[in-house]
């Protein structure tokens, strides 16, 4: 593993790169990316160098200037399986959906955290990820405070992750989760955020990478679509999870993400209300047996 430092980073740190992976001989190359940053990384390193699909055409014929895919188009193949495509052509077997492992300091911090906070096995635990890097895929503030009460006053445990920055930016939410003593709010590292998420019985998230990291560590996603719908190939993988989309007309309005709605009302997610979330949530609380197994 040859980590990205800072140093990597702009156009100097991409030739430094660039010159520390041509030191190496290198029998095959999967570039996961395909932008132009990791053509120029890996330009020349193996002959041929395999790519993913991007699928750039099939995702943009979803999206129309005045805001709505067109129902008629197939959905997108899903990213994940486009990677095992990929994969496939360097003669790797098909596999199941990703999978995060983490490392043992990891799971001693978030042990110690699970201890602290007094969450025992018998506690039925709910993950919220409030927030997303675009405004336009995030659920509003009060939808997730009302379900977030709703669920500790059903008897559960909620546990709020997110950025630190993204934490002081949801006031509302932040206030009632330090005065809760059945709700936990954290903001660190992804790997210790993992483990924990590993010790929820569900996630309600929006199209974000922490929807992938719950599904990748087994735990059952309630997911919230608004800019993006699913067919762009962007749903959590695997079999167990709940997608919420109104299929609007206006919907998909971007491929990822928008700072505001384009047409003011933002009808895509607010109107996703929180007992329809609940609904979906019950479903799987019901169906889920305790995860991770005891």
């Amino acid at each position: 593993v040859l980590p990205l430092t800072p140093a990597d980073r702009g156009a100097l740190g991409a030739v430094r790169l660039r010159n520390r992976l041509a030191g190496v001989r290198w029998k095959r190359v999967l570039d996961l990316q395909d932008s132009p940053r990791s053509r120029f990384l890996t330009l020349g390193l193996s002959n041929p160098v395999q790519r993913w699909q991007r699928a750039r055409m099939e995702r943009r014929a979803w999206i129309r200037e005045d805001g709505g895919g067109d129902r008629g188009l197939p959905p997108v193949r899903p990213a994940w399986l486009r990677f095992q495509d990929a994969a496939g052509r360097l003669g790797a077997r098909p596999g199941g959906p990703p999978v995060l492992v983490w490392d043992e300091p990891a799971e001693q911090e978030a042990a110690r955290i699970w201890a602290e906070w007094g969450a025992g096995a018998g506690d039925q635990v709910v993950a919220l990820v409030p927030a997303a890097a675009w405004p336009t895929k995030e659920w509003p503030e009060t939808h997730s405070l009302a379900l977030a009460r709703e669920l500790v006053g059903r008897g559960n445990r909620v546990l709020v992750v997110s950025t630190a920055a993204e934490r002081d930016r949801l006031s509302a939410l932040a206030g009632w989760a330090e005065e809760e003593r059945a709700a936990l709010w954290f903001s660190d590292r992804l790997l210790p955020i993992a483990s924990l998420m590993a010790r929820c019985r569900a996630a309600v998230t929006p199209d974000s990478g922490l929807m992938h990291l719950a599904a990748a560590v087994g735990t059952p996603v309630v997911a919230l679509f608004g800019t993006p719908v699913p067919e762009l190939g962007f749903e959590p993988a695997g079999d167990g999870h709940t997608v919420l989309v109104r299929g609007l007309p206006c919907q998909p309005c971007a491929l990822h993400g928008r700072r505001r709605c384009p047409l003011g009302h933002f009808d895509c997610l607010a109107g996703l209300t929180p007992d329809e979330v609940l609904s979906s949530l019950d479903r799987i609380l019901a169906a889920a047996p305790p995860h991770p197994p005891e």
